[in-house]
């Protein structure tokens, strides 16, 4: 007979085998870049249905949710993407501006920025959670972001984490995160940040 402790420690075990078959899963599927919506929205999928301890096959739940939400997610994920580098170009350029206006123009798209991450954390999880049409997920998205504002910055942090501290110590880090987040990270902080969304959703 099982004890308590043997119990939850295979539970635990169990759990991350899980994240990093999710992960991994992740990681091969973003291969070709087109697809990372895609893969974003299998990787919620999967979490979302583990915090609420409703798994069953990780592999078949996460491919269904690709091939489920491939069209609409790819879509979205080619928006999120032109957004982004249009909003990243703008502050390039506005780097280059002296003065006021160049302060005025980096401060205003900063905040595009901050608004475009913000969106897109949300949009995959709300395509994930919900069966709704593209423009109607991308608004939910948007103002779930805006109007969940604590929530969307602890999820902010989880996201950035890694990534911040392999900036800061680029020497130290880049070796050792590049492998974990494939691993285990990406399939971890899609678990840690689902526990935000389900609260929200």
């Amino acid at each position: 007979m099982r004890t308590g402790l043997d119990s939850r420690f295979y539970r635990i075990l169990t759990r991350i085998g899980e994240l990093m078959i999710v992960s991994l899963l992740f990681v091969l599927c973003c291969l070709p870049i087109f697809t990372i919506g895609a893969s974003a929205t299998a990787l919620f999928t999967v979490c979302l249905k583990m915090v609420r301890n409703e798994t069953g096959y990780i592999a078949k739940d996460f491919f269904h949710a690709f091939k489920r939400n491939f069209k609409q997610a790819s879509i979205i994920w080619l928006i999120v993407l032109a957004l982004g580098t249009l909003f990243y170009m703008d502050l390039r350029i506005s780097n280059v501006i002296n003065g006021t206006a160049g302060f005025v123009l980096r401060a205003i798209f900063w905040a595009f920025l901050f608004i475009w991450e913000d969106f897109a954390l949300y949009v995959f999880v709300v395509l994930a959670r919900y069966g709704n049409t593209t423009r109607a997920t991308m608004k939910n998205a948007f103002w779930l972001a805006l109007g969940k504002l604590p929530f969307t910055i602890s999820v902010l942090v989880i996201a950035i984490l890694p990534w911040f501290i392999t900036y800061l110590k680029p020497d130290i880090t880049w070796s050792f995160m590049f492998p974990f987040m494939i691993l285990i990270g990406f399939g971890l902080q899609g678990y840690a940040e689902s526990f935000v969304f389900n609260h929200i959703l």
